[in-house]
């Protein structure tokens, strides 16, 4: 599925400015921004909810999407709700396609139990598993994980990626907690004033801040003219700190290569929350 230069406006206001990108099939692409950046918009129209755009979305083979509340029945149970969802879709339900993936998301033994009594984290559930019942190539989900506590979170998450690396199908996924997208996604897509900025997993999942302490001054000035590994985030007159993917066997080479001398060492991993607050709130 690939995205060309969507554009998307209410009145005057620009929502979506020049989106391009693409999602390929057995990719867990997420989907991050504050409230009200388009991400519900974004997803919208990618799932065809929404028509009214410029540019162009290219689609291939089936879609099945969880966008905002799912539309259930509430005075039926999750199975019927299941049933008819698959007799809507063109299909035959069968509970053993996916019977393991039910299993360990905890739901299977509330399929028989109407939806009006299910908790939210669990009506979420059962729409995620609706947006599966097609056997999509893609799916879109927004805000899957709503109403779920932690621990279910992670588990749910946890299975939806094995289900969907499996089955081959292509996702694409909000989630205003972040842990949540760092855990599942191959790649992350950063929505800010309407523009897009794409992150790949080697720049998130290893970007490391390594704190160096020189001998002296030349050491530091000798580092910084030769580095181009990083960026250096803070320096003074013996202290850098230098961000970067490179491992601390890569780092050190460089230092013996350039014969200088470490006094300290330290390093600190860098979450997606802190890419977040450099690229979404500092960057504004």
């Amino acid at each position: 599925m690939e995205l060309y230069n969507v554009v998307k406006k209410f009145k005057n206001h620009v929502v979506l400015n020049d989106i391009s990108f693409e999602i390929n099939k057995g990719e867990i692409v997420g989907l991050v921004g504050k409230n009200g950046a388009g991400k519900s918009t974004l997803m919208k129209i990618i799932s065809k909810l929404d028509t009214n755009f410029e540019g162009k979305i290219d689609e291939v083979g089936r879609l099945g999407y969880f966008i905002e509340s799912p539309k259930l029945v509430t005075n039926r149970t999750g199975l019927w709700n299941l049933k008819y969802f698959s007799y809507i879709f063109g299909n035959k339900f069968l509970i053993e396609d996916y019977f393991d993936f039910y299993q360990s998301i905890e739901i299977i033994d509330f399929l028989k139990q109407k939806v009006k009594k299910y908790s939210l984290g669990m009506k979420q559930k059962l729409g995620v598993l609706i947006a599966l019942l097609n056997n999509p190539d893609y799916v879109i989900l927004d805000e899957p994980t709503n109403g779920m506590d932690i621990d279910s979170s992670i588990v749910f998450l946890q299975e939806l990626k094995k289900i969907v690396k499996e089955k081959n199908i292509g996702v694409f996924i909000s989630s205003h907690k972040l842990e949540d997208i760092e855990l599942i996604c191959d790649r992350i897509i950063f929505l800010n004033n309407g523009k897009l900025e794409k992150l790949n997993s080697r720049e998130y999942k290893n970007r490391i801040i390594h704190k160096l302490i020189f001998r002296d001054k030349n050491d530091v000035d000798l580092f910084l003219k030769n580095q181009n590994i990083g960026i250096i985030t803070e320096s003074q007159d013996d202290f850098i700190k230098i961000e970067t993917s490179c491992s601390y066997s890569e780092l050190m080479d460089l230092i013996n290569k350039l014969n200088i001398s470490l006094l300290d060492y330290s390093y600190e991993q860098k979450t997606l929350r802190d890419i977040y607050i450099d690229k979404i709130i500092k960057g504004d």
